[in-house]
């Protein structure tokens, strides 16, 4: 059973089940569909948060709360480091002899000062997270959130520069949230 252990509650700021002791006489709501969830704190099964009514999917709640918390986490980092592969070529390495994939492949790391907010339009798409950075305005970077369906070819042939984040379960949302950077992985 995939339980919702997140809901939103006053200025739609995001509250764990785990946190809502004091606060039982405030309403939560779902982050997809925003009806009404209510805190399930029993002895028998792990505390989580229920609709009160008619319940969403638990992909689209989890794209919900990921692009939710992962703004929230751009928002309030000054800076967010990635780690990517890169691959370094000289002027001639067309023509160099000694020029192979493999040993001219070095790992950068890259710094962005990035601000986010959710889906904004750009270039005719709609990203889900489209951050701006204060060093270079003219040239966003979209934060996709794959839950079911990845990016579209279209998407990412249109020259706009994409980090795609691979989400399957809160735990991977936490892993990125509670960190300072992002390492290209099978996840980034």
């Amino acid at each position: 059973h995939k339980y919702q252990h997140f809901a939103l509650y006053i200025n739609n700021s995001v509250i764990d089940i785990q946190n809502t002791g004091d606060l039982s006489n405030q309403q939560y709501f779902c982050p997809y569909c925003h009806k009404e969830m209510i805190p399930k704190c029993g002895n028998i099964r792990q505390w989580h948060f229920a609709h009160k009514s008619d319940k969403c999917s638990y992909d689209k709640y989890l794209h919900s709360i990921a692009e939710i918390m992962i703004m929230a986490w751009f928002n309030k980092n000054e800076t967010v480091m990635l780690s990517m592969d890169n691959y370094e070529k000289c002027d001639r390495y067309d023509s160099c002899v000694f020029y192979d994939k493999v040993s001219c492949n070095g790992t950068t790391k890259t710094q962005f000062d990035l601000k986010c907010i959710q889906e904004h339009g750009y270039g005719g798409f709609i990203a889900d997270l489209y951050c701006e950075s204060y060093t270079n305005p003219n040239s966003p970077i979209f934060i996709e959130i794959f839950v079911t369906h990845e990016c579209s070819q279209e998407k990412k042939s249109s020259g706009i520069r994409i980090i795609e984040l691979a989400i399957q379960s809160e735990k991977d949302i936490l892993n990125i949230v509670n960190s300072t950077k992002l390492i290209e992985s099978e996840k980034v």
